[in-house]
């Protein structure tokens, strides 16, 4: 008889593996969210069960009039730091986009921005709650995917062992979890699933462009593009240059900080230069095969 250990433990620590089960066990979605709202704005009210899904659902995204999240979006090349104000009405602990919070808002004068107003930063609220929301899918699917553990074990006994018993469960879950919580379908170019291939804004203008996020993350991160030996943008060494600039200027070195961090204006430069050169980013690169 085949051991049922592995699928036992997998029914254990992966939970439900059904899309409805996935809905009758939440987290709500953006989507039924939008629904209910919709229903209101007709005059039809929210039944006690719709109010608790709202508000499970708002527990759980964050929130663009959060002052330290949308200067985290807007301006992840800038350092800053909050701190209350003897006699203001706003404090640290409120966080909201409300008058004297720009007041609180310490700016570091290294800056290569200057510190946004109040005004830039409610016109720019929507775009930003709108990143937040299709960003919530990626956490949603990453609260439900099964655990690594799991699916370590999966692999080595299908490997090793020849038992797919395992990772037929874990791909049905995997499935019905990328169902339950799809990707948007217009998704911005920010909401991006990984932290180490991530293309950051140079000014909050940056989120209002429309960006072919295929041919920027190709740009950024893929090898080869010049020469069958050339590094990919985000391992150049002008970009190391560059960050140990900043460092000196601050008064300390780190000359074993390696940085990965691409901002658009580096893809924009890159394009050009590649365009210049004659060269197809998007053409079909076979010269991983060919190369030993």
């Amino acid at each position: 008889m085949a051991d049922n250990s592995l699928t036992n433990a997998v029914l254990r620590t992966a939970g439900p593996k059904s899309v409805d089960e996935l809905i009758r066990k939440g987290p709500p979605t953006r989507d039924e969210i939008e629904a209910i709202v919709a229903k209101g704005a007709i005059g039809i009210a929210a039944t006690d069960e719709e109010l608790a899904i709202m508000t499970e659902y708002h527990a759980r995204v964050r929130r663009a009039d959060n002052l330290g999240v949308i200067l985290n979006i807007l301006y992840p090349n800038c350092e800053w730091s909050l701190s209350d104000q003897e006699g203001a009405e706003w404090s640290v602990a409120d966080s909201g986009l409300r008058p004297g919070a720009i007041e609180a808002l310490q700016w570091d004068e290294d800056n290569p921005l200057p510190k946004p107003t109040l005004a830039e930063l409610l016109k720019l609220r929507p775009y930003v709650q709108d990143i937040l929301d299709q960003q919530a899918y990626l956490d949603m699917r990453q609260a439900n995917y099964p655990r690594e553990d799991a699916m370590i074990r999966a692999l080595w006994e299908y490997i090793i062992e020849g038992n797919d018993e395992g990772v037929n469960a874990l791909q049905a879950r995997r499935l019905a979890v990328k169902k339950r919580f799809p990707k948007p379908e217009n998704k911005h170019w920010m909401v991006q699933s990984e932290d180490y291939l991530r293309v950051m804004p140079n000014s909050p203008e940056d989120i209002l462009r429309d960006i072919d996020e295929e041919k920027m993350k190709k740009i950024a991160f893929a090898p080869h593009l010049e020469a069958a030996d050339a590094l990919p943008l985000s391992t150049k060494l002008s970009l190391e240059e560059r960050i140990a600039k900043v460092l000196d200027a601050r008064g300390f070195t780190n000359e074993e900080s390696v940085n990965t961090m691409v901002f658009l204006s580096d893809v924009d430069q890159k394009e050009a230069e590649l365009e210049d050169a004659g060269i197809d980013v998007m053409a079909d690169d076979s010269s991983d095969e060919t190369t030993g």
